[in-house]
């Protein structure tokens, strides 16, 4: 594989400085939440890349509420638990981004440049997902979930949310669009966070297919796909100046996943004095590794890497897995549904890794249109001089008088009609004849007429 092939999702690079002074690097390697309060956010996104160093920590979301706005960067283990981080609908006023920078894995980080050209003969595209999480097991002293389970949306609610494994993109699953804002330094990758679809998500039905695995520890599999794989092409590297930029970030990477997942348990692994000392001098030279300084230390991991360093390393922390419990993000129970999102970079000439998604983000919920305690959105601002202005302007200024119009033109009198003729008189109609009297009828009797069909009676 090609070093250019190697490349990973990071916070975006604005948020480098605060994000390395953590110290699990956890929200250096995750997209960051952009909280806007104005229906200009993308011009003002567009003018703040435009300085040398960009302001970006101002604008992370944070948890807030209507009567207690807040937003800017959180430093290390001062986050709220009163208050969930919940994103509002642009109806409150709120525009919520995710915003990402794609990286090459050498020292420096230098930006990752994906063909998303509609002429180029193999187009990759750069999206975001949507992913909600619900716990499998659930601390209810700590909060914090043993086993966090995504499940992707796949674009309505009958489909509605289906479980995926952490490193899994499903073909049907809906893909938001993701833009390349340039900047004079270094160019980010954002995207709006669809935040007036929270009924839609939450109305939709939750299911896994059949056979699909149950929850395991997702360490050793993410170890092997992101570390271990890597480190086996290292040894077959040609070129030797690309082999040891490459195995310097490696080493970087595995040492960031051991004080992540192990922070005091990895000192322990039993590994040979040269990868000892190499994860040491790496993990204590991060920050310059990172930001690519001149002085420090290199690494070349192709002649020293063996299959049984690496079939050691995989044994070794898939037996710490199953001494620490895998702790997923800390988040409060709620009714609410909690949600992360995922940057996705497809690329098909890739045989090895055609899709390379980021961590989640930091979990979220989205509010309701209705949500009690949200921000109000403000009134448009009325500018009382111009209003003053036109007032004065009604007052002076008369209105312009409408010309005359000419009067109508005299019409000639009606000329007089002649008097009508005269009709002759109706002829006389002759006089009826006379009709003739009547006949008198005989007087009427009182006795029955003799039935005909009756004897006469006999006489005495």
């Amino acid at each position: 594989m090609k070093l250019a092939a190697y490349a990973a999702w990071r916070t975006p690079w604005p948020l480098w400085e605060p994000a390395l002074q953590d110290p699990d690097l956890r929200r250096f390697q995750q997209p960051a939440l952009l909280r806007f309060a104005t229906d200009k956010f993308m011009p003002e996104l567009l003018a703040l890349m435009q300085q040398e160093q960009p302001d970006l920590a101002a604008l992370v979301a944070r948890p807030e509420t209507g009567k207690h706005p807040d937003v800017g960067w959180q430093p290390y283990g001062e986050r709220s638990r009163t208050h969930p981080l919940k994103l509002y609908q642009p109806a409150h006023g709120h525009f919520c981004l995710v915003a990402a920078s794609v990286v090459r894995l050498i020292p420096g980080l230098p930006d990752a440049q994906p063909v998303v050209r509609p002429d180029a003969r193999v187009r990759e595209t750069v999206s975001l997902v949507v992913r909600r999480l619900l716990p499998l097991n659930l601390d209810l002293q700590t909060y914090r979930g043993q086993a966090w389970r995504e499940f992707a949306w796949q674009g309505d609610p009958r489909s509605g949310w289906q479980a995926v494994l952490p490193e899994q993109l499903l073909p049907q699953e809906e893909r938001l669009p993701l833009y390349f804002i340039p900047g004079r330094a270094r160019p980010i990758w954002v995207g709006l966070v669809p935040v007036q679809g929270s009924e839609l998500y939450t109305g939709a039905q939750v299911f896994e297919p059949p056979g699909f695995p149950p929850g395991e520890d997702p360490r050793p599999p993410a170890l092997t796909e992101h570390l271990l794989r890597p480190l086996g092409g290292v040894r077959v590297m040609g070129n030797p100046v690309e082999a040891e930029r490459l195995s310097t970030l490696l080493l970087l990477e595995l040492a960031t996943f051991l004080q992540h997942h192990f922070p005091k348990e990895w000192a322990e692994i039993p590994f040979r004095p040269q990868w000892a000392a190499g994860l040491g001098q790496a993990w204590a030279a991060r920050v310059a590794l990172i930001m690519g300084a001149a002085d420090a230390p290199r690494f070349n991991l192709r002649q020293v890497v063996t299959d049984s360093d690496l079939v050691q390393l995989l044994a070794a922390v898939t037996g710490l897995a199953a001494q620490v419990a895998w702790s997923g993000p800390a988040l409060r129970p709620a009714d609410e549904p909690w949600y992360a999102v995922r940057c996705v970079w497809e690329r098909p000439g890739d045989a090895e890794r055609p899709v390379l998604l980021s961590e989640p983000s930091e979990p979220f919920q989205l509010a309701g249109l209705f949500e009690s305690g949200a921000p109000v959105r403000p009134a448009a601002p009325v500018d009382h001089q111009l209003a003053a202005l036109l007032k004065g302007l009604l007052k002076t200024v008369k209105p312009p008088s409408l010309p005359k119009l000419p009067a109508p033109p005299k019409l000639p009198p009606a000329p007089k009609l002649p008097p009508a003729p005269k009709l002759p008189p109706a002829p006389k109609l002759p006089p009826e004849p006379k009709l003739p009297p009547a006949p008198k009828l005989p007087p009427a009797s009182d006795k029955p007429p003799p039935d005909p069909g009756q004897a006469p009676p006999e006489k005495g």
